[in-house]
């Protein structure tokens, strides 16, 4: 069975959470969500149990548990910029494991956000294309479905992209 050597396939779905941690459906309209500040992934619930990754005999469904190493943060700056930080995940064949490498820092000019027409939405722009996608707030966690595959392998072993939905709380 062949499997991925290289994290790398997984950048676009880090582009695409940047992306798509955008537009806020906040049910208070009096008060636009403020985005302004720093988040980080707390759970990444995949629509299906995942491989083993950490050994402990449990196939979860939360990516974070299987592999607790993994990170992905996010700076919403005052100057409309992003900032964003996360690892990379890749299969070790030799110890047919996951292992975590590859820290990747984009450029804060990378992708700039600005409030949309909406008081409750924001747009990341993108090499001049501005993104909408829904996201759930509660006041306290945003979340959003991903549009692509976060990782390669199943509960039994085998290859298949699966999506899931990642959450996020502010931190310090």
């Amino acid at each position: 069975m062949k499997h991925k050597q290289n994290g790398w396939w997984l950048v676009p779905g880090i582009i695409v959470a940047i992306m798509t941690l955008v537009a806020c459906s906040n049910d208070d309209d009096s008060e636009p969500l403020n985005l302004l500040g720093k988040w980080r992934a707390t759970k990444i619930v995949m629509t299906e149990p995942i491989f083993d990754a950490n050994g402990d005999g449990v196939n979860s469904m939360n990516l974070l548990e299987e592999l607790p190493c993994r990170y992905i943060l996010f700076e919403f700056k005052n100057d409309e910029t992003i900032k964003a930080s996360f690892n990379l995940s890749v299969y070790h064949a030799p110890l047919e494991q996951y292992i975590c490498v590859e820290d990747v820092n984009l450029p804060e000019d990378m992708f700039q956000w600005s409030p949309g027409e909406d008081q409750d939405q924001i747009g990341v722009i993108y090499e001049g294309s501005t993104v909408y996608v829904p996201l759930q707030y509660d006041g306290e966690t945003l979340s959003h479905q991903s549009i692509i595959p976060l990782f390669d392998r199943n509960a039994a072993g085998e290859e298949k992209l699966i999506t899931g939905t990642i959450y996020y709380e502010r931190y310090e």
